[in-house]
């Protein structure tokens, strides 16, 4: 017996473990399933919904539109027409092309030029119009037009809005924007707003009476915020120099045009930028030329007089073996002294505050390719000031930061010059060692000749730089003049259609969201319950097996589901149970089955008639006890006499064969009423003639079926598991409380009821369910649970 118990034990627990695997890797799909099965018309109806508010936003949703071109880029090592920096810097490689891309992309960005293409094309005046879901807004096609000074819109705090309704007959009422009271005016007839006087004329396009307009006028510092946020640089291919320009729009048209005038003030400012820096290189060249035409003049007349006076002595005739030979010499100091002026020239612009940020002209100077380096970085980082200065404060992190560089920059330039001038000073003192020596020579010749020569050579100097100064100014007027700009436009804008909304994208998301809300509803609403809908909510928290499912049963008239011959799912329930409660008692001497619960109307005496019934049907004699003392219902629900009973026979008032009694169900069913209800249940149940009752009914019958009081209220159960094989502990579908599970864990864990597996009562199958598969949220409840 104690081995087959054993055995039975062991079973339980493996059907327990079984159970909780599968339900934990199964739990989520089947209960998704179940859910939507049980409750499908609510997600039907919410999906319908989600797609018909999606319909209907998509219906009224202003598309915006993507606008694109494609632009070039030239290469400044390629482009003759490049700086004079950017090709010492590409030399030096100290430049590369992905540097110019982005400071390219950067330029777009400048405010200066967005505010010139909202200026162009008149986009600090917008127009729309109202109608009964839906704003629309015109461009180019307007209506009407709004006649305004441009000091007037710039003089706009922001945004100002009006609205205007038109009449036929010319007039019309407007009002700002969010007020209420409408003022009155007329077409071509000046108007005064709140900020100045302007005319509204008609224009060609059909103008609706009665309907809204509205009128948003900006300065053009907001109006260039608002459509350069919506401007997009990107680079498709790293590997080239292309260059892509989108915008976003409600209106493609407008977006196109604001691309293509776009490039076009860009092309005009890059211009202006190269010619700046040309022009500023050819005012310093002509401030200088005219310095060195006085020094050539005044030496050109000095030795003008001086042959006057001395009756022109021919110095070519007495000279010409001394000045062949020292001309190749003259020539070299000549070019060492135009050097070393050049260097002082703009050592004096470098130290002079005045030119803190104007550019340093690169193009006089080619000696040295150091110094040429360092001005033109310092050329650089001027220009990026410049492109900084449009977006930041003069007192701004960005600014100083730049500033500090340029303070350094002009430091190393200064240091730098510092250490040419030594280096053409040595060149020129080691020039004149060799002067003395021509000098030697040249106090040969005669006094008069020996100062001409010394005019002449002076001349020579002054010569040589002026005519290098001209040749300079020359080659920069001609790049001045063959400037252009370094952007080539590749396609021209386009449309590249609606981007948003994404209509297909919009639809399945309403249906997900549909599927969604209904599933959230319904997961939150299972969290939240806090009663046993499902065996998926016993597993979690108990190891005890869940042994049957028993379904709800609606005949309120007789608590008798099951009968010989009966096909009903109820019927194939209770066999079920019968079937699982056999193979956990194989042992023909294990046949007493105990039942209980929490509390009561869990429905644990209709389990137990039903379950005697089940058993004597196939052929099994079986004896169902009324052993609830307290509360009996066995007896009145099969209309069995309860005089003589349990209680009379444990007082040794009646004998045990007197208190057995046909069920009047079946011939093999019997029962054992409880009799009269006793003031001490407990206590009778511990008399010995209990345990002679039982030894004599295990003899007598297959099957003894106890239906005592609920565990959670009172000790009997407890008490009479000594006599059980099993416990059967019904559980009702939203009925009993997930926490009263614990109550069936602390009898099993306690070995109070040792061998103890659950029953669910009452479950609704009707709502998607398959038998065994999952439970629906019905809460149908039948008489006479008890």
């Amino acid at each position: 017996m104690s081995t087959t118990n054993d055995v039975n034990t062991s079973a339980s627990a493996n059907v327990a473990a079984a159970e909780k695997e599968s339900e934990g890797s199964m739990f989520n799909v089947k209960w998704i399933f179940t859910t939507i099965l049980a409750t499908w018309p609510w997600f039907v109806a919410s999906m319908a919904i989600a797609y018909l508010i999606a319909y209907m936003y998509l219906r009224y949703a202003v598309p915006i539109y993507k606008v694109g071109n494609e632009i070039l880029i030239e290469d400044t090592r390629t482009n003759s027409n490049a700086s004079a920096e950017a090709l010492v810097l590409s030399d030096l490689g100290l430049h590369n092309q992905t540097d110019n891309i982005n400071n390219v992309m950067r330029s777009f960005r400048k405010r200066e030029l967005m505010e010139e293409v909202v200026r162009e094309l008149g986009l600090n005046i917008r127009y729309f119009e109202h109608g009964r879901f839906k704003t629309g807004e015109f461009y180019t096609n307007n209506p009407f037009k709004v006649f305004v000074a441009d000091s007037l819109v710039e003089g706009i705090g922001g945004t100002q809005s009006y609205t205007f309704v038109f009449d036929k007959d010319g007039s019309f009422q407007y009002k700002p924007t969010g007020t209420k009271e409408y003022l009155s005016g007329k077409l071509n007839e000046p108007l005064t707003l709140q900020f100045g006087e302007v005319k509204i004329v008609k224009t060609g396009y059909p103008l609706h009476y009665g309907t809204e307009y509205e009128v948003t006028l900006s300065n053009t510092a907001t109006s260039a915020l608002t459509f350069a946020g919506r401007i997009g640089l990107s680079r498709p291919d790293r590997s080239d120099n292309t260059i892509n320009i989108t915008s976003t729009d409600e209106l493609p048209k407008r977006a196109i045009d604001v691309i293509n005038v776009l490039v076009e003030v860009f092309k005009v400012a890059d211009t202006a930028e190269k010619n700046r820096f040309a022009k500023h290189t050819i005012d310093f060249i002509d401030k200088r030329l005219e310095e060195v035409k006085k020094d050539l003049v005044s030496v050109e007349t000095q030795l003008k007089d001086f042959k006057q006076d001395n009756q022109y002595i021919n110095i070519a005739s007495q000279s010409d073996m001394l000045i062949a030979t020292t001309g190749e010499f003259s020539k070299k100091l000549s070019e060492a002294q135009v050097q070393l002026e050049i260097i002082k020239d703009i050592k004096q612009y470098v130290k002079n505050n005045g030119n803190l940020h104007e550019m340093i002209p690169t193009t006089l100077f080619i000696e040295d390719n150091n110094l040429t380096t360092y001005l033109v970085e310092y050329n650089n980082l001027l220009q990026e000031r410049a492109r900084k200065e449009a977006s930041y404060q003069e007192e701004s992190p960005v600014i100083k930061a730049i500033d500090k560089e340029l303070k350094t920059a002009r430091s190393i330039i200064l240091e730098n010059i510092k250490t040419l001038e030594s280096s053409l000073n040595i060149q020129l003192d080691k020039l004149e060692e060799r002067s003395a020596n021509l000098n030697s020579q040249i106090r040969a010749v005669p006094k008069k000749e020996m100062q001409a020569l010394d005019y002449t050579r002076q001349q020579s100097i002054k010569q040589e730089l002026y005519l290098y100064l001209l040749k300079k100014k020359e080659e920069t007027a001609v790049t001045q003049a063959a400037t252009i700009s370094g952007v080539t436009v590749i396609n021209t804008a386009s449309n590249y259609g609606a981007i948003y909304p994404d209509k297909g994208r919009i639809k399945n998301r309403a249906i997900i969201i549909g599927f969604l809300i209904p599933m959230v509803f319904f997961s939150v609403r299972r969290l939240l319950n806090n009663k046993v809908i499902a065996k998926s909510d016993i597993i979690p928290i108990s190891d005890i097996p869940v042994l049957g499912e028993i379904g709800h049963y609606k005949d309120e008239e007789s608590q008798i589901a099951v009968k010989r011959n009966s096909n009903t799912a109820m019927a194939e329930q209770f066999r079920a149970l019968r079937t699982n409660i056999q193979f956990l008692l194989p042992d023909p001497d294990d046949k007493v089955i105990l039942l209980t619960s929490s509390m009561s109307g869990e429905g644990k005496s209709f389990a137990a008639i039903n379950l005697a019934i089940t058993f004597a049907i196939s052929g099994n004699k079986v004896v169902l006890i009324e052993f609830d003392l307290r509360k009996p219902k066995i007896s009145k629900h099969l209309g069995v006499d309860n005089t003589n009973g349990i209680s009379g026979y444990a007082i040794g008032k009646y004998d045990l064969n007197s208190i057995i009694v046909p069920s009047g169900v079946d011939e093999n069913l019997y029962v054992i009423p409880s009799g009269h209800i006793p003031p001490n249940p407990a206590e009778l149940m511990m008399l010995p003639k209990i345990d002679q009752m039982f030894e004599q009914l295990k003899k007598d019958f297959d099957y003894i079926i106890i239906d005592t009081a609920p565990a959670g209220l009172v000790t009997d159960a407890v008490l009479l598991n000594r006599f059980s094989d099993t416990c059967l502990y019904i559980v009702r579908q939203g009925y009993t409380y997930k926490q009263q599970i614990q109550l069936a864990n602390d009898l099993k864990d306690t070995g109070r009821i040792s061998k103890i597996n659950f029953v669910i009562n009452d479950v609704v199958f009707n709502r998607g369910y398959s038998y065994g598969y999952g439970y629906g949220y019905g809460y149908g409840y039948g008489y006479g649970y008890g």
